[in-house]
């Protein structure tokens, strides 16, 4: 649930300034105040307690990946390399600078310490030593006072001793050289992964587009008279004759052209066009310097002017 609220508030923050189109600075103000009210949130939700230095780290990263990254689209696998190594290594960086500059984490010390206030405050554990409640000037206050016995203020472990050494140069320097190697890695996998998905999105468009789209004359519209004329020909003829264009998209108006692909020879073709029907405007220019109502498109393989049919477009095959 935490991260799901330091997810929701960034997300909804980079919306609204990508939506508005807010120049660099004010992006970037608004990357930092994003991120930090997110980690506070997560932290609210996932331990109790609310680290201001941890916030601000928050804020700082996701400010620090905004500036490194922006809104364009990674153009290549040496920039997603070393974007990604940048933001390794800063967001590494400014963690490591919270991490030893902040206060003992509250999830490590006793229950006692982690208490913020409330009913339970006003009662004191019995002194397992002394087999009673020691006097203690804590005792009716919203809080404990040393509780003799139980090492409470103690850590679980010395792991917070040693990771509370101080700053270290060689252990800031490690810190970031680690976060540059896996994010330069992890941003490189993850724009592999991208062109990956890119690619088999578009292979299943291709693949879509390849698909036969094959008509009827009753589903294109064309009336039967007009499809036994087309029918003749193309058995007359000994040739294929397609009906393509808006004939067969039945997108056409009564004075449209009729557009033809044609399989036969020349003398095939110039035999079927005075048979089949037409329109009467458009089309090849006629001997007149008119329309001719008719255009054909050559489907002969040997032909110069051969153009192989284009089948994800709507066309009517007429065999003969």
């Amino acid at each position: 649930m935490g991260a799901a609220a330091n997810g929701a508030i960034v997300g909804a923050v980079k919306g609204a300034v990508a939506g508005s189109g807010v120049g660099l600075p004010l992006a970037i103000a608004a990357d930092l105040a994003a991120g930090t009210l997110g980690s506070m949130a997560e932290q609210a939700i996932s331990e109790g307690v609310v680290d201001a230095g941890k916030s601000i780290a928050g804020g700082l990263t996701n400010a620090v990946n905004g500036l490194i990254y922006g809104n364009g689209a990674l153009q290549s696998l040496g920039e997603a390399a070393v974007k990604g190594a940048a933001s390794g290594a800063l967001t590494s960086g400014i963690n490591y600078l919270a991490d030893v500059t902040s206060p003992q984490p509250a999830a490590r010390r006793s229950p006692g310490i982690q208490y913020q206030g409330g009913a339970a405050g006003m009662f004191r554990p019995r002194d397992p030593k002394r087999g009673c409640v020691p006097s203690d000037p804590s005792i009716g206050s919203l809080r404990y006072g040393r509780d003799y016995g139980y090492q409470y203020n103690v850590p679980v472990s010395n792991e917070d001793d040693q990771s509370r050494r101080g700053f270290s140069p060689v252990d800031f320097v490690k810190e970031m050289l680690t976060g540059a190697v896996t994010g330069g890695m992890a941003g490189a996998a993850f724009y592999g992964a991208g062109r990956a998905v890119s690619a088999l999105k578009e292979s299943i468009k291709s693949e879509s587009n390849s698909i036969n789209r094959s008509r009827t004359p009753e589903e294109a519209g064309i009336s039967v008279f007009d499809a036994r004329r087309i029918q003749n020909a193309a058995t007359r003829t000994n040739q294929d004759v397609v009906v393509v264009g808006s004939r067969a998209n039945g997108t056409a108006t009564p004075t449209s052209d009729w557009d033809y692909y044609m399989t036969g020879k020349s003398s095939q073709r110039h035999s079927a066009t005075s048979s089949l029907p037409r329109g009467t405007s458009g089309g090849e220019i006629n001997y007149l310097g008119g329309d001719s109502g008719i255009d054909i498109f050559v489907g002969y393989p040997n032909s110069p002017n051969y153009e192989p049919l284009i089948t994800d477009k709507p066309h009517v095959i007429f065999k003969p």
